[in-house]
C-alpha cells in the first residue's frame, strides 16, 4: 500500500539506500550477493555487529576480506540476536548494509544487538545512516 505520511523501517531504508548507491553505480553495491534480493518484488555481509546506529560504532569484519580471500566466511547477520525478524525481501540488502558499515544495530537489553529490522528509523538513526552512506560514496 502506498503510504507516504507513514514511517519508514530500519529494513526499508536498507532497501532504499542500497537501490540508490546502486543507482549511482557505486562499488558499494558490488560488496555482497544483494544485487540478487533487493525487495523489488516486495514493492517496496562479518562477524559480530558491534556498536551501534547512534553510538559511531561499525560492523565486524565482513565475511572474507581483501587482506585475506581464504578467511573463513562468516555470516555477517550472526551477531544480531533478532536476525530471524528480517523479512525474506531485506536479508541481502540488510547483508549489504551490515558489511558495508551502514547499519551496526542497536543495543537491546542485556548488551544483546538487535538489528530492528520492522523498527521505525529515528532521526538520529538517519542522520548517522545517511552520513556513513556519504562517507562511503565520496
Amino acid at each position: 500500500d502506498f503510504a507516504p505520511n507513514r514511517a519508514i523501517t530500519r529494513e526499508e531504508l536498507a532497501s532504499t539506500l542500497y537501490r540508490y548507491a546502486r543507482y549511482l553505480g557505486s562499488d558499494l553495491v558490488g560488496a555482497t550477493g544483494a544485487e540478487a534480493a533487493t525487495g523489488a518484488e516486495a514493492g517496496t555481509g562479518a562477524g559480530a555487529a558491534t556498536g551501534s546506529e547512534t553510538g559511531g560504532g561499525a560492523a565486524g569484519a565482513s565475511a572474507g576480506s581483501a587482506t585475506n580471500p581464504a578467511a573463513p566466511a562468516v555470516d555477517p547477520l550472526a551477531g544480531f540476536a533478532d536476525r530471524a525478524e528480517l523479512s525474506t525481501w531485506a536479508t541481502e540488502v540488510i547483508r549489504w548494509a551490515v558489511e558495508t558499515g551502514l547499519l551496526a544495530g542497536r543495543a537491546g537489553k542485556d548488551g544483546v544487538v538487535l538489528l530492528a529490522p520492522k523498527s521505525e528509523v529515528t532521526r538520529a538513526e538517519a542522520a548517522v545512516i545517511l552520513r556513513r552512506l556519504l562517507e562511503r560514496l565520496i
